[in-house]
């Protein structure tokens, strides 16, 4: 799967793009693009084995290794939560306080920003805390799915105490800078050139209150859920199921607050001393069993059935995220990065360095390549063209980030768009079509502060 095939190789994304806007099937659309670009690179008889080749090859990826560890423990820990009533407890307690549509998701929003550590701990826990409380004020679930998923990867990216940062500060290393300085005074300085972040964080509350109006498709869910339907027809039976498990749990068990809050503590607090997520959420779900077992919520027995029962609700977006896997290594294959990046180096010149460097990383990033991947392939071309022309270096990194965040942000198949879609259980599509023209306000502001300020600093 070597050699460039310029033009040729944005064919996949351009074909996954528009067939996921006319049928709305991601999974259906990604394999046929992953076919299509090996059909270019291996020919008709070499797809079959290169798509073996690269499903072992991702298996054994450690990027795609870790996520298939979070989704499998995460899905497990989320089921006991639910399982227990802790995450009904979460709602009876939050309800106390929440009496409108409006609070209802201002307090999703507020949830969002204190589970800053990292976005797939966000994005998986926050929908099945919330979209309970939601529904009861008639809140379409694309509107739930948005507010998760805008303080998500955003939030993460804004603060030093995340995930995120801690990469973000490794590239910053990598090309000389904050050489002689911590996380936090480093990564600090760069926070307030990450525009498209600030941006779409800020939009989610003028969302909320109507400031910014509903349009498009987020004004058809609107007016759909004024009429009782929180969901596209199509999720009625998924919905039907989980409105009945609901019921089923409640009438054996009295919701507590502390069956939530308190492994959702440990997660928290583990994950921020080790600055690792895996041994918090590990000693998040035997925080679950110390908590279950003695109190006869839950048998030992019952808990690793359900543990094992929400690690199998997970089997279906980890398929899905290793297919968007194997889809971006299949385009790279054809040297699509390449063709970009050398396409756009003539016009990376003076001010325009920065909004030109948000628009292709944004628009790569969008089309479903690894936005950290992205970021590394851009440090070490941009900053060095910031310094030679003079330009604040801050701004033109925080051009690298607000791109890959929009990317992640909007993207339909990306893991934050599948994760925050997952956990309020409507499709990706259902909240990519809602989001996109709000993610293109926030990216066309972006874009001009970035024009702007790449002329002044």
């Amino acid at each position: 799967m070597e050699g460039g095939y310029g033009l040729i190789s944005c064919i996949p994304i351009v074909v996954l793009l528009v067939s996921v806007l006319w049928t709305r099937r991601i999974f259906e659309c990604i394999l046929v693009s992953i076919f299509i670009a090996l059909f270019i690179s291996e020919g008709i008889t070499g797809i079959l084995w290169t798509f073996i080749d690269l499903i072992y090859t991702m298996l054994a990826d450690e990027t795609y290794s870790w996520i298939l560890l979070m989704l499998l423990l995460f899905g497990g820990l989320i089921k006991l939560l639910e399982e227990s009533g802790g995450t009904f407890g979460f709602g009876v307690f939050a309800t106390k306080y929440i009496k409108s549509e409006k609070s209802s998701l201002l307090a999703t929003f507020i949830l969002g920003i204190l589970i800053f550590i990292d976005d797939y701990l966000n994005n998986l826990t926050i929908g099945s805390a919330m979209r309970g409380i939601t529904d009861q004020y008639k809140v379409p679930r694309e509107m739930l799915a948005i507010t998760i998923n805008t303080t998500g990867a955003p939030i993460c990216v804004l603060n030093p105490f995340s995930t995120w940062a801690v990469f973000i500060f490794g590239l910053m290393q990598s090309v000389g800078m904050a050489a002689d300085e911590t996380l936090i005074s480093g990564y600090t300085k760069l926070i307030p050139y990450i525009f498209y972040a600030i941006i779409a964080i800020a939009m989610v509350p003028l969302m909320i209150y109507g400031i910014i109006p509903k349009i498009g498709p987020l004004k058809k869910a609107y007016a759909r859920a004024s009429e009782g339907v929180l969901f596209p027809d199509e999720l009625a039976a998924s919905s039907e199921e989980f409105d009945e498990e609901r019921e089923r749990i409640l009438s054996k068990t009295k919701p507590k607050l502390r069956n939530f809050l308190l492994p959702m503590l440990v997660v928290v607090t583990v994950t921020l001393l080790t600055e690792d997520l895996v041994p918090g959420v590990i000693l998040g779900i035997a925080t679950c069993f110390v908590l279950y077992i003695p109190t006869k919520i839950m048998s030992v027995t019952q808990f690793f059935d359900t543990f094992f029962e929400g690690i199998k609700d997970m089997i279906f977006i980890a398929t899905f995220i290793m297919m968007a896997f194997i889809f971006v290594e299949a385009v790279n294959g054809l040297g699509f990065s390449d063709y970009v990046i050398e396409s756009v180096k003539p016009y990376m010149i003076g001010g325009a360095i920065p909004v030109i460097t948000f628009i292709v990383v944004g628009l790569m990033s969008f089309a479903g390549m690894d936005f950290w991947a992205v970021m590394i392939l851009f440090f070490p071309i941009v900053v060095p063209l910031a310094e030679y022309f003079d330009i604040s270096v801050y701004l033109a990194m925080g051009s690298i980030v607000s791109g890959a965040v929009f990317g992640g942000h909007a993207c339909f198949f990306s893991d934050q768009m599948l994760m925050s879609s997952a956990s309020v259980q409507i499709r990706p599509t259902d909240q990519a079509i809602c989001l996109l023209p709000y993610a293109l306000l926030a990216a066309a502001a972006t874009a001009v502060l970035y024009l702007i300020l790449g002329f002044i600093l």
